[in-house]
């Protein structure tokens, strides 16, 4: 009799883990399908890997993920707004300073998606803890080119973000920022990288 009962709680633990797994992967699976390609990527082309040549207009440009974005600029801080603009590319977060002004550049991306979700975007940031001190960032932005170097990698909780925009400074950072850890909003993801050139 207690046999049978330890049999039927062993069934049913391992069903609901199955099934946690199964959504889990059905509702990350495109921000899943990037992690792999990037494991499985050649790491001697990696680091060699050439974007595309022509300088998109307001724009990102990674090369140690591959990753080409446009930037989009939204002034509204409507959530529903903001959430649209980011079908569209990366975020140039309201109230952040333009690339190469004095103060904190914040740019925005998601990490993951639904599979049926709109826009071609979202997981354009799902690579960002593959970013390591020394990487190279580029923006083109109001036809300047902007060259960054990260120099580190954090998770952070979401009102740390609100503070980084309000930064002072006498030079420009650039902060990129996503959803952390994928298909979760607990945290936040983010990059910070000094403009170089």
């Amino acid at each position: 009799m207690r046999y049978g009962i330890i049999a039927e709680i062993r069934l049913f633990l391992i069903i609901l883990i199955v099934a946690f797994a199964a959504t889990y992967i059905i509702f990350n699976a495109t921000s899943m399908v990037a992690q792999v390609d990037y494991a499985l990527d050649n790491k001697e082309e990696r680091g060699a890997y050439i974007l595309p040549v022509v300088e998109i207009p307001n724009s990102i440009h990674i090369p140690k993920t591959k990753t080409v974005a446009p930037i989009v600029i939204e002034n509204s801080d409507d959530e529903t707004v903001l959430l649209e603009a980011l079908k569209k590319g990366v975020l140039l977060f309201p109230g952040s300073v333009n690339p190469g002004k004095n103060g904190s550049t914040v740019l925005l991306g998601h990490s993951s998606g639904f599979i049926w979700s709109e826009g071609e975007y979202k997981t354009v940031f799902a690579l960002l803890n593959k970013l390591e001190e020394g990487d190279l960032i580029k923006l083109y932005f109001n036809n300047e080119k902007f060259v960054y170097r990260v120099s580190e990698t954090s998770i952070l909780n979401v009102e740390k973000i609100n503070n980084v925009v309000s930064q002072k400074s006498d030079s420009n950072t650039l902060f990129l920022s996503s959803c952390w850890p994928i298909g979760t909003d607990w945290n936040r993801i983010m990059v910070t990288a000094k403009l170089i050139d």
